[in-house]
This record gives C-alpha cells, sequence and structure tokens, in this order.
C-alpha cells in the first residue's frame, strides 16, 4: 500500500507551545519501513507536521505500534519521519489510583455516539467495602437511565447493566470477581437482537465468563426487543455519586476505558487478538496507546496515569470534574 491523502495522520495532541512537539497518529497497512520512505507523507506540510513532532503509526496487517519522529518538511509537499521504534507492551507499567470512597469524577454531557454496541475495559483491586453497591461508573442515576459498573460485596460479583436513554429499557450481566487482587475486566455488549437475549462478551483476567450460553449471560430486565444505549448527552458519575453513601467506590484502578459504539465482538466473543489490546499473554496492562492506535480512537473514556494525570480524560467525552482527592495506589497491575 501506498500512501493515500483519503488517509492522512490525525492530529492527536497540540505542543504546548508554538513550535515543533505536535503528536500525530497515523493507521495504514503498510509497516515502519514503508512509512519511513523519504517524502512518504507527500500532503505532510499541508497538514501542519513540522520537524520535530512525533508520529505513532499503527500497521494494521501485523498490529505494530511504531514511534517516529519528523525529520524534514519540504515546503507546499512531503514529509519524511525516522525508521521508528516498536512499542513493546512488556515494557509498559501501569500507574493506579487509589478512590477513597469521596473521591469521585462527574460530567455533566458525556459527549459520544450512541449505538448497539458498547465494550469497555479496566483493571481493579477492591476489598468490595464502601457500601453494598460500590460504583464504579454509573449513567444519569436521577431519570433512571441504567447503565453502570458496580460491585456487590455480599457475593463479590461484577455487574454490569446497559440501558436506553429513557430508562425503559435494560439488561444486566453479573460475572464473579474475587477481593483484594488485581484482577482485569474486559466486557463487550450488543443490544440490537431483538427480543430475548442479549449479547455480552465477558472476560476476567483474559479467562471468558460463561454462563448458560457461551459468552451470553440471559439476566435480563427486558425482553422486549432491540433497544441503543444511551448515553450522549447524560451526566456520568465516576466513582461514586453524590449523597449516595451505599455506592462510593472504595479501591484502586488503572486504564479504564468506556468505549461506546465500539463493536469488539466477533461470533460471539472477543477475538484473543482484540484482548491482547488491553491484556499482555502474561496477564500484564497493555500501554492504553496501543488499543487507541489499533480502534482508531480513545473511546469516550480513558482515564490513565498517576493521582496528578488521572482525572484529565484523554478520550473524546468531554472533561470529567474532580471532587475529593486521588492518591497514588500501593501497588499496580504491573508489578
Amino acid at each position: 500500500m501506498s500512501y493515500s491523502t483519503l488517509n492522512p495522520p490525525v492530529l492527536k495532541s497540540s505542543a504546548p507551545i508554538i513550535g515543533p512537539g505536535n503528536i500525530w497518529s497515523y493507521r495504514s497497512t503498510d509497516d515502519a519501513t514503508a512509512v519511513s520512505v523519504t517524502g512518504y507523507f507527500t500532503n505532510g506540510d499541508f497538514l501542519g507536521m513540522r520537524v520535530g513532532d512525533i508520529l505513532e503509526s499503527f500497521d494494521t496487517d501485523d498490529e505494530i505500534l511504531t514511534l517516529h519522529r519528523v525529520t524534514s518538511v519540504t515546503m507546499f509537499g512531503s514529509v519524511t519521519v525516522s525508521g521508528g521504534s516498536q512499542v513493546d507492551a512488556s515494557s509498559y507499567h501501569a500507574n493506579a489510583v487509589h478512590f477513597d470512597g469521596i473521591a469521585r469524577l462527574t460530567i455533566n454531557s458525556l459527549t459520544c455516539t450512541d449505538g448497539a454496541f458498547i465494550a469497555m475495559s479496566g483493571w481493579v483491586n477492591c476489598d468490595y467495602t464502601g457500601g453494598n453497591t460500590p460504583i464504579i461508573w454509573m449513567v444519569d442515576p436521577d431519570n433512571n437511565a441504567n447503565s453502570s459498573w458496580n460491585l456487590t460485596k455480599s457475593s463479590h460479583s461484577s455487574s454490569i447493566q446497559m440501558g436506553s436513554s429513557d430508562g425503559l429499557k435494560s439488561f444486566q450481566a453479573v460475572v464473579a470477581g474475587s477481593p483484594s487482587v488485581w484482577q482485569h475486566h474486559l466486557y463487550a455488549f450488543q443490544t440490537d437482537l431483538g427480543a430475548g437475549l442479549k449479547l455480552c462478551a465477558a472476560y476476567i483476567n483474559d479467562v471468558a465468563q460463561s454462563f448458560n450460553a457461551p459468552s451470553t449471560i440471559p439476566f435480563l430486565n427486558d425482553a422486549s426487543g432491540s433497544f441503543v444505549t444511551g448515553m450522549n448527552g447524560l451526566p456520568l458519575f465516576f466513582g461514586g455519586i453524590t449523597g449516595f453513601a451505599n455506592g462510593n467506590f472504595i479501591g484502586d484502578l488503572a486504564d479504564p476505558r468506556l468505549m461506546p459504539n465500539v463493536n469488539l465482538v466477533v461470533a460471539g466473543d472477543i477475538p484473543l487478538a482484540t484482548r491482547r489490546l488491553f491484556i499482555s499473554a502474561s496477564g500484564k496492562p497493555v500501554d492504553p496507546a496501543i488499543a487507541t492506535a489499533a480502534l482508531g480512537a480513545p473511546g469516550t473514556v480513558l482515564f490513565s496515569g498517576g493521582s496528578v494525570a488521572f482525572p484529565t480524560n484523554q478520550g473524546s467525552g468531554g472533561a470529567f470534574t474532580l471532587t475529593g482527592s486521588l492518591t497514588n495506589a500501593s501497588t499496580s497491575p504491573s508489578d
């Protein structure tokens, strides 16, 4: 494949001052060698690429992410980047933060595209204290939007509920968890299958969670038909809700990601290659940049980093407000 101006690099983040330092994201079937050919980006100057900028290039054929530096720019013409270095998933160390039952992140109006698919991923270490149903996130509880991820203290289980924006249709998936150990949760849902079962593919620590049928959990509040999961324009509470003393989360989180209208399912399951975007073969966290490059977007909500960086949403859903304070967790899922 050769470069096409119909598939240009996308500006991911801007430099804090005028000059080089922008970060660009590029997805194609070309590998690092092809991308680094002289003048590969024929319209790079027009796009605004400058010497010193960083390019994240994801080879969609081999699922390899490489980092490059812009080395030359031709006026009104092409851009050349360096040979690039592969991002090694095994070298990534996830930072984790501690929620103390008071800290929470909120947004009054989430920006996303609603659809019949939704996916989510995150690392959790919780002793299931903090009430009967400690909440990791919940959408618009006052108006019964019924989309949430919470933990159940009595059964040490993880409960994920997806609902329509009017609160009239929803279903719930429940899987077993373990207290006081790091666990990776990966879920993918589909809600447009008509009356009856709604698809849920669930993995904890890369192990499929199955109930009555492979990758489906027939625990339904609604069997009347298809629905679109409603989140756009609604408030989202992350880590707890004001005045809801029974539901504030106490525990540690790392790299949680919420992805409305993203489909991770193939033939009723999340493929191994897709799971490797979030959890390595050795059961450790993978750099969030790898999934972002592979999926073409970070998702609506992505929190990553230590206590200072974590409250800044790296997703496209908008800025959250932190109430209380976060601290760095004493352990990490990378340990």
